[in-house]
């Protein structure tokens, strides 16, 4: 029995260890380019100056471990602003969905109504977010996968459409959230918003940003896990006093 459990502590050190190393080794996910349907926005603003707004490519291919480096782009045009918001959103048919971050833990709604089968509301949303000029995903503009050309203040921009709300263009605020969030702070949970009688609101995981400016897509904190990561903690711990003991001896 001693073996045995000497081998599983073994086992999960070294585990960890390759868990590890294929993180600092990560490879970063390629912004999108031309707009499509169904590509996520990731959307930075201080209220004033020029947005960034960065294509993120289909929410269809996301996969939970993928990251984005944005330092580059968030260090040419942010560097010296102060309480940056983000936020990540997105839309797609068949059926019609819409991807929203949000903060705190007010859910979004179903398209700013409380029919969840108003496929007005969905359209106009999908134009908010669509590729022509009064959509967020114009201002990405021909084949360029990020965008800091238009002021916050405009009506179609990302500051004005999100977080800055109040005007009639606001199409996207109309779903109930306020995606701010500083960079290196608590990660913003990620929804899907389905129109249908049923009218499924589905957490699918959460945006991280950290300080240096890695944007990283989570899975869903599954309950025990915490729990999970302090027991592989001390395996580790274990396995490193056993070592040392033996070697004093």
């Amino acid at each position: 029995m001693k073996k045995t459990l000497k081998n599983t502590l073994k086992g999960a050190a070294i585990v960890s260890l390759a868990l590890a190393a294929v993180s600092s080794a990560q490879a970063y996910q390629s912004l999108g380019g031309t707009y499509t349907q169904g590509d996520l926005l990731a959307g930075f603003t201080t209220g004033s100056g020029n947005d960034l707004i960065v294509n993120l490519g289909l929410e269809s291919s996301l996969a939970v471990g993928q990251a984005w480096d944005l330092s580059s782009l968030l260090t040419a045009n942010l560097a010296t602003a102060a309480n940056v918001q983000f936020g990540v959103f997105g839309d797609s048919t068949g059926p019609n969905k819409v991807y929203t971050t949000i903060t705190g833990t007010t859910l979004p709604n179903h398209f700013g109504t409380a029919n969840p089968n108003s496929a007005t509301a969905f359209n106009g949303i999908n134009t908010a977010l669509g590729s022509s000029s009064s959509g967020l995903a114009g201002l990405l503009g021909g084949n360029s996968s990020a965008s800091v050309g238009y002021t916050a203040t405009g009506v179609a921009s990302w500051y004005s459409q999100t977080y800055g709300g109040g005007n009639s263009a606001c199409l996207i605020t109309k779903l109930g959230y306020s995606p701010d969030g500083n960079a290196g702070e608590t990660p913003l949970s990620f929804y899907a918003v389905s129109q249908g009688t049923s009218g499924a609101i589905t957490q699918i995981g959460n945006w991280n940003l950290s300080s240096s400016g890695i944007l990283t897509f989570e899975a869903v904190p599954e309950p025990g896990t915490c729990g999970l990561v302090a027991l592989g903690g001390g395996f580790l711990m274990l396995v490193g006093r056993n070592k040392l003991g033996r070697k004093q001896s």
